[in-house]
């Protein structure tokens, strides 16, 4: 990429972020535009990939020792100590004012997929994991394309769950354009990732399909009750 390009890459992103915010970014995109900061001369969108491969999702990659993050190319002493440095404030604010996320219903899940995409305009997937009372504990996005392998998806999700200790999770599909009602690839997603995850103790508590500004629970509807 020429110099010229990668400046206007930049802004684009940039000018995208003042436009919406952090929603309906990618988790690569997010850590692309925090390493704008500090790598100012490098194009960062490869580096940004690499983190993601190498971690599994941006909150891992925030939680990573400097050590680690130094290992990655294309990441020195210095932009390590920026993103470790990213994180530790996270956390800290975190721990200052964050109050949990309780999803003790389906309506509670289905609330939170719906104001979570309310200004997504793609399809995407939203995995979130859940403690044993109901409690929020993580959410990964993926794109549409990450999940064109059901079953490659799902061996990702089992990675990233047994590496996070994660027992329990809440499948989230948007499809914007389309009325919130299963389709056969949205059967075989759920039963393929139960396949994969179940043997490993990873329960799968509900398959949301959000789209036209309304959600379809399939737990609550009774379509998997294969599981």
């Amino acid at each position: 990429m020429s110099q010229v390009q990668h400046s206007g890459h930049r802004e684009r992103l940039r000018s995208r972020f003042l436009q919406t915010g952090a929603k309906g970014f990618q988790q690569h995109e997010l850590l692309e535009l925090l390493l704008f900061y500090a790598l100012p001369r490098i194009n960062t969108n490869n580096i940004a990939h690499s983190l993601i491969e190498s971690f599994g999702s941006l909150p891992e990659v925030l939680e990573a020792d400097i050590s680690c993050l130094s290992s990655v190319k294309g990441i020195n002493s210095s932009s390590a100590a920026f993103i470790s440095l990213f994180g530790d404030l996270c956390r800290n604010c975190s721990d200052y004012c964050h109050k949990p996320v309780k999803l003790s219903s389906v309506r509670k899940v289905r609330e939170y997929f719906l104001n979570y995409f309310s200004s997504v305009s793609s399809e995407m997937y939203l995995i979130l994991s859940i403690s044993p009372s109901n409690d929020l504990l993580n959410v990964h996005s993926f794109t549409i394309s990450e999940f064109s392998s059901i079953s490659g998806a799902a061996r990702k999700i089992a990675e990233i769950s047994v590496r996070n200790n994660i027992r329990r999770i809440i499948i989230g599909h948007n499809q914007p354009e389309q009325p919130p009602m299963p389709q056969e690839k949205d059967y075989e997603l759920t039963r393929i990732f139960s396949e994969t995850l179940s043997p490993l103790g990873i329960e799968i508590c509900d398959h949301i399909i959000c789209g036209c500004g309304k959600a379809f629970s399939m737990h609550e509807n009774g379509a998997y009750s294969f599981i």
